[in-house]
């Protein structure tokens, strides 16, 4: 497959390819809860070739850890420390489609932070972010639509009266 097949947004089969951006972008507001949980659920990624020999004193729990780039780190804490300011507020955080689609993974539905259901608000979130605006989109579309009755000069089967 050439890189134009995959820029183009087809592949070989003709299904559709949806580049993911690492583009931080996309507002998402998030709850202090949710901000820890995400904290406690990624893990720095490093290069094994720039730190040889070394690993973690004590092994990552819980199991589900998402390995992230610098730059998500630091979105994350940055985020986190604007909470702590200003206690009781969402902070609004900019992540790439690629961060969101990351974030999936650890975003399981029945998963609680305190007594709140963390999971399902971030894969709420989560989703709205990626595919929100679309589905406005097309429901606005849709309502536009609704009722409209356009002729587009379909030949039809019905005789129509007073025409040769």
């Amino acid at each position: 497959m050439s890189s134009e097949q995959v820029n183009d947004g087809a592949d070989s089969e003709g299904a559709n390819f949806h580049h993911i951006t690492d583009e931080r972008n996309i507002p998402v507001p998030l709850e202090i809860k949710e901000l820890l949980f995400i904290d406690d659920h990624t893990t720095l990624l490093i290069s094994e070739h720039d730190y040889a020999h070394m690993t973690t004193l004590t092994p990552r729990l819980p199991a589900m850890v998402i390995p992230m780039d610098i730059g998500f780190i630091q979105t994350i804490g940055t985020g986190l420390l604007e909470a702590f300011l200003n206690p009781g507020k969402d902070v609004e955080v900019l992540f790439s489609q690629a961060d969101l689609m990351n974030l999936r993974e650890i975003a399981l539905t029945p998963v609680s932070y305190g007594n709140t259901n963390v999971g399902l608000s971030l894969k709420r979130k989560i989703f709205t972010a990626l595919y929100g605006a679309e589905m406005q989109m097309k429901e606005s579309l849709d309502t536009l639509l609704d009722g409209i009755d356009v002729d587009f000069g379909e030949q039809t089967d019905e005789p129509t009266m007073g025409t040769n």
